[in-house]
């Protein structure tokens, strides 16, 4: 598991989606996520990229992720539900409701992956929630792209919902570099992508 959770940190993300489409399908859930403990033990603080931190909350309960983006921590263990609705325009375009994939999303050692699908299209969505940030990656037919809510990147996320057991958020990019599978170059995308994932 952490080898995975290593592959997504240095830019591997898109090889776990790539990963997903081949070998997954059913329905995907939505992601939570839980405050960081300080070092030297206390209660857990949730953080946000710029260090600014958010209300505690007692350790297992819930956690509030950054308002306007950002990213969390959860407690370790798998996401049972969820949803999301994916709507990608630009060099490509995709609308698509997709479901919770249980037996591929969970959280563990400070990285959450929340990974949807379906079982009527081939399009695969993944969603990293990690301290410093939120990654996304969508996977077709067609292309693999994404990117994230770090320095120079061009997605923000938010959160309506971010507890131990559930979670409720969006991420939005505005063109993201995307590889075609049919050879095509120096394509981008626009992407909206909300979800829920609960325990």
């Amino acid at each position: 598991m952490s080898s995975t959770f290593g592959l997504m940190r240095s830019g591997g993300l898109l090889l776990v989606a790539a990963f997903t489409l081949g070998s997954c399908s059913g329905a995907p859930e939505a992601a939570t996520s839980t405050p960081t403990s300080p070092p030297g033990g206390g209660t857990p603080q949730p953080t946000s990229p710029g260090g600014t931190t958010q209300p505690t909350q007692a350790p297992g309960t819930t956690a509030t992720a950054p308002p306007g983006g950002g990213g969390g921590t959860f407690p370790d263990g798998s996401w049972t539900a969820g949803a999301a609705h994916l709507v990608v325009t630009g060099d490509h375009n995709v609308t698509a409701d997709l479901a919770l994939i249980p037996f591929a999303s969970m959280s563990a050692e400070g990285t959450t992956v929340l990974q949807y699908g379906s079982d009527t299209v081939q399009v695969f969505l993944s969603i990293s929630i990690e301290p410093a940030g939120v990654a996304i990656v969508i996977t077709t037919e067609q292309f693999i792209g994404g990117s994230g809510t770090t320095t120079d990147t061009p997605c923000a996320a938010n959160f309506a919902r971010a507890e131990a057991n559930a979670v409720e958020g969006s991420v939005s990019c505005a063109s993201a570099v995307v590889i075609s599978t049919g050879g095509a170059i120096n394509q981008h995308i626009n992407l909206q992508a909300s979800f829920t994932a609960t325990r």
